[in-house]
């Protein structure tokens, strides 16, 4: 087995993340494992760049990208050509590392896997929650990658989701098999990246150590409009079909297919949307008619909420009921 030191680079992609960025740099700094902190710049226009040449001036381990803004999956792009270490972390600026994260993450003895997940805990308003325990059904220790590219594509509430923060990645791993970030989309960018990692079949470890506090106080991409949704989905759509010998079944491809209906209706509630109800309403009919013979392949035995499945189902036959339900979930803020 190939021997290896335990040194960490951390990636920290930033755009206008000065209000909890030196948060963020204190807890990474403080692990004593990291021996490289690559901060990338993502074309801020406030005290972002300033703040990481700071920690640059302070701290020889922070190494600073200032690039053009062109978004989260070509920052840890950058940060990933960087990398010079054994091992390497994403963070979000406004998250923090736990004392003692990346070493509880990092392998004891004969663990060495090629990628290691941890838990992790929610910085809300009220204070620090608990995350969801997405391993229940897995365990601890060695897992098997077939096992969570399955949880990965299943749409159980219950299963892991395609985050890589809380997540320890072998750099070699990553850089020999040209794993990186998908560019042109707006969603799902980490799920990709997720999916990739399990199509070269990893070894995976499973650690019950927090390891990762993320920040949940409002303001995600997820809370406003996203006009490219029905694109960005359909591209992970396609990544699922590929893998389908893996998943073992279609069930996940057909699933993820319907989802875009649903994640197409919803975003048009958001912050920034052109549509008025009049439009989702058309809106409704349109999408639920282009996948409909995806919302037929449905099953109440698959992994999707039957709630959702009932849904889909029946806005075959009736797509006013169902812009009716959201309309009404969207008024009354259900």
């Amino acid at each position: 087995m190939e021997l290896r030191n335990n040194n960490v680079s951390v990636i920290i992609p930033a755009y206008n993340a000065e209000k909890h960025l030196s948060e963020c740099f204190d807890s990474v700094l403080a692990q004593k494992d990291v021996n490289e902190v690559i901060a990338v710049n993502d074309g801020s226009t406030d005290g972002t760049l300033e703040i990481m040449n700071e920690y640059a001036v302070k701290d020889s381990r922070v190494i600073v990208l200032d690039c053009r803004k062109a978004g989260v999956s070509r920052a840890r792009n950058e940060g990933i050509k960087r990398a010079s270490s054994d091992y390497l972390m994403f963070v979000d600026a406004d998250d923090v590392l736990p004392v003692k994260a990346v070493d509880n993450l990092l392998p004891k003895g004969g663990e060495y896997a090629d990628i290691c997940y941890g838990e992790y805990g929610i910085l809300a308003v009220g204070g620090r929650k608990k995350g969801l325990n997405e391993f229940e059904a897995l365990g601890e220790g060695d897992l098997n990658y077939e096992d969570l590219l399955k949880s990965l594509a299943s749409k159980d509430i219950n299963t892991i989701s395609g985050s890589v923060w809380r997540i320890l990645f072998s750099t070699s791993f990553i850089k020999e098999n040209g794993i990186t970030f998908p560019l042109g989309i707006s969603l799902g960018e980490d799920y990709s990246f997720m999916l990739d990692c399990f199509a070269c079949r990893p070894t995976v470890r499973h650690v019950s150590d927090l390891v990762y506090l993320v920040r949940r106080e409002g303001g995600s991409v997820t809370q406003r409009y996203i006009p490219s949704v029905e694109f960005d989905l359909l591209f992970l759509s396609e990544k699922i079909n590929n893998m389908q010998k893996e998943l073992g079944s279609s069930i996940f491809y057909y699933e993820h297919l319907a989802e875009i209906v649903w994640g197409v209706c919803d975003t048009s509630f958001k912050d920034g949307s052109p549509y008025d109800a009049r439009a989702r309403r058309k809106l409704f009919s349109q999408i639920a008619h282009k996948y409909s013979f995806a919302i037929k392949k449905l099953t109440f035995r698959g992994t999707m909420q039957k709630n959702k499945v009932f849904m889909l189902k029946l806005s075959l036959f009736y797509s006013d009921f169902y812009w009716l339900v959201l309309e009404m979930r969207n008024y009354f803020r259900l």
